[in-house]
């Protein structure tokens, strides 16, 4: 092949990218300026959740996900349901050794372990709270909340509950 063969070849291939790339944009306008509603114009419900149909306004509207309403029903979002799962593995009775004793009641009530200073208290009260970083935290006080602990939560790997004191640096599992 010569020199001037090559050139025609390159050209050639070139105007035919040309080509296809402005076919393509030209059925994706097409697309875009056809679809003006989403999902049609009905309403759909399920159980008590109402999902109802988005019209665009115009070629520029962004488009999005259906919009919710909730009737009377909780859903819930990541804190609640990390919360949730804590909650109900947190709930019993706890003995880490002959002096450390935590007891979870589902009222929130506290017994057992506080300090060393008060290895066996009865009457306390505990929550649990996410931090601003999403980090499950559980805290425990006592009735006039002048005395409070606080722990990071965790679940290790064969989904036990571990409290991490970190002024201490110490890792106590609820096994």
């Amino acid at each position: 092949m010569n020199k001037n063969s090559i050139r025609f070849l390159m050209a050639a291939l070139t105007l035919i990218d040309i080509i296809i790339v402005s076919i393509f944009l030209l059925i994706l306008s097409e697309q875009s300026t056809d679809k003006k509603t989403i999902m049609g114009t009905s309403s759909k419900t399920t159980g008590d959740t109402v999902f109802e149909d988005v019209e665009m306004e115009s070629e520029d509207s962004i488009i999005s996900e259906p919009v919710v309403s909730i009737n009377d029903d909780f859903q819930g979002n990541y804190r609640d349901s990390v919360l949730d799962i804590f909650q109900s593995k947190i709930i019993g009775k706890w003995v880490i050794s002959d002096t450390m004793v935590y007891e979870f009641g589902e009222g929130g009530t506290f017994n057992g372990f506080f300090d060393s200073e008060h290895p066996n208290i009865a009457g306390y009260t505990y929550y649990l709270s996410m931090s601003d970083s999403d980090k499950p935290y559980l805290f425990i006080y006592n009735t006039d909340n002048t005395a409070m602990i606080a722990y990071e939560l965790y679940l290790n790997d064969i989904q036990n509950i571990e409290l991490y004191f970190a002024p201490a640096d110490i890792y106590i599992e609820l096994k």
